[in-house]
């Protein structure tokens, strides 16, 4: 059995494309790094948004998708966006977010 291959953002617009076991510890430890921060962020987000507080949830939850991106944060942020009354910007994350889960 091989590995599957992986890619990592390197923080340049680029990606490290390498075999599991093969990574630099550099770029898995960044990788770590990079999900470490954007979780906290996802968190506080969401704790915001509770809180009624949409301008720091919807930066946070900006902040985690660049760090890590993912289909659940991308459909939290449209859900922020849109108590904000930013409809356009609400319904283009939404599209976004059912273009990558297809």
């Amino acid at each position: 059995m091989h590995a599957q291959p992986i890619s990592i953002a390197d923080g340049s617009g680029g990606h490290w494309h390498q075999h599991g076991s093969r990574l630099p510890a550099r770029a898995r430890s960044a990788h770590r790094i990079r999900t470490w921060g954007s979780e906290l962020l996802f968190n506080e987000a969401t704790d915001k948004m509770e809180a009624g507080d949409y301008d720091q949830a919807c930066r946070a939850l900006e902040e985690s998708q660049r760090l890590d991106p993912g289909v659940g944060t991308l459909r939290y942020l449209a859900q922020c966006y849109e108590e904000q009354r930013r409809t356009a910007s609400a319904w283009g994350i939404f599209r976004e977010a059912s273009a990558l889960r297809a």
